[in-house]
């Protein structure tokens, strides 16, 4: 299933590596994964998400705060024939691989391989789904063969539609997770003097039919501070906010909204 990122031939694999008839060689992690992101074509030295923000974000979501979010997307992979047997899902961001653990949970041969950019969410996953396949590897340029999977799995992550098309198989399924208008709203109060709702863009998809579209709403109440820090860590206003503010956040957020934008796209037109 992988490719070699340098030169786009199948990756085979033996007990300690992944390697293809060029001779590129990829070392597999202990826990199983496998790092395909090129040194020219990282942007940092970790790129994406460190080890701070992967934990906060596992434990916060281990809690099953954001429950009636994976409640809504199994139904979804029931209706669209992906919890099939023998179905193949790829987790696009997969970070520490959360959502399709408990989507699939229970589901007999369902095939799942994921990506993300930070190795440390890639170990997670890695370590949590030991059968499943996992590479650190960019969205934008998947190192997969083209027409593998049935389904693809996209939670607040940024992606390449073309990529996402060419990895699909022919009307394969493509569901993509956003924030609606009012996700997370109650930070923005304590951060910002004008505070104003997500944007949600219209979008057309080259060579997709748009099937569905949910909207998934509901409140979450934040029992005490080690959960306030961990959803406020897991976003993007734990580096707008100032100490001050966080200080605040931690001491006085006793709920907030968790508001989704659900997408099923088709591939096809």
């Amino acid at each position: 299933m992988w490719i070699c990122p340098k030169c786009k031939q199948p990756l085979s694999q033996d007990t300690q590596s992944w390697h293809c008839e060029a001779g590129h060689i990829y070392d597999k992690a202990k826990e199983g994964y496998v790092n395909l992101v090129l040194a020219n074509q990282k942007r940092s030295k970790t790129p994406g998400d460190s080890k701070e923000m992967v934990n906060a974000r596992r434990n916060f979501l281990m809690s099953g705060a954001y429950q009636p979010l994976v409640n809504g997307l199994k139904e979804l992979f029931s209706v669209y024939g992906l919890l099939d047997s023998g179905s193949h899902i790829f987790d696009a961001g997969c970070g520490e691989g959360y959502y399709l653990r408990e989507i699939v949970s229970g589901q007999k041969d369902v095939h799942v391989a994921g990506c993300d950019v930070s190795k440390f969410a890639v170990l997670k996953a890695a370590k949590a789904n030991k059968n499943w396949l996992y590479a650190v590897a960019s969205t934008f340029d998947v190192p997969v063969n083209a027409a593998c999977f049935d389904g693809i799995l996209q939670i607040f992550s940024p992606s390449s539609e073309a990529e996402m098309h060419r990895v699909l198989k022919e009307d394969g399924i493509w569901i993509v997770v956003e924030p609606h208008s009012h996700h997370l709203n109650e930070f923005k109060q304590y951060i910002y003097d004008d505070v104003e709702e997500h944007p949600v863009p219209a979008h057309e998809m080259s060579g997709f039919t748009l099937l569905d579209e949910k909207r998934i709403t509901f409140t979450i109440l934040l029992t005490d501070s080690v959960q306030r820090d961990q959803l406020l860590m897991m976003t993007p206003y734990y580096w707008a906010a100032n100490p001050s503010q966080r200080e605040t956040i931690n001491a006085s957020l006793t709920s907030i909204t968790a508001d989704f934008r659900v997408m099923v796209w088709r591939k096809g037109e």
